[in-house]
């Protein structure tokens, strides 16, 4: 049998039910994602087009009629990179091909702007959770794609999502209409 998005989405549907706080449903939201990544029977050829111009290509695999449990496939050309920014939700993001490297950053211990506080490699066949406050920025290295799947608890485009200037701490509203470089 497969555990394919209708299956993620019916456990991130009843963990909602079940969970009270964001650190509960992002752990429930890993297991359910682990079992989707274990089972692969979600990923197309199609998922690993990407905008040559924007670096990356995203396609909506399923969101809620309320905007939650977003489910992207994105597929990274190499090199591609974003700046610092947050998703103002909880976001689990699987590599299912290549390798995405995540700088998660904090304030800059001068008390201005922000800094590396931590660089955590994604490999293929792992994952990471980031909580809404989180801030962190995607670089993916070497010479091919990288193939990966993005569990959002709100669709990114219904959330007040910051792009951050590491150099200032300026952050500035971001959308999909106007995505990070």
């Amino acid at each position: 049998m497969t555990y394919g998005i209708n299956s993620l989405v019916e456990d991130l549907r009843t963990a909602r039910d079940q969970e009270s706080d964001e650190q509960s449903m992002l752990a429930a939201a890993k297991l359910a994602v682990g079992k989707v990544m274990k089972d692969g029977s979600w990923i197309k050829p199609e998922y690993r087009i990407y905008d040559e111009e924007l670096r990356y290509g995203d396609v909506l695999l399923h969101e809620d009629d309320d905007h939650s449990f977003a489910v992207f496939a994105i597929a990274w050309a190499p090199g591609a990179t974003t700046p610092p920014h947050d998703h103002a939700t909880w976001v689990v993001i699987a590599t299912a091909e290549g390798e995405e490297v995540n700088t998660l950053w904090g304030q800059a211990s001068e008390g201005r702007g922000y800094e590396p506080a931590r660089i955590i490699n994604v490999p293929a066949g792992e994952m990471i959770g980031l909580t809404g406050n989180d801030i962190h920025s995607v670089d993916v290295p070497g010479d091919a794609l990288t193939l990966s799947l993005h569990v959002y608890g709100t669709h990114p485009d219904h959330t007040p999502r910051s792009q951050f200037n590491p150099e200032t701490g300026h952050a500035s509203t971001y959308t999909s209409d106007n995505p990070v470089a």
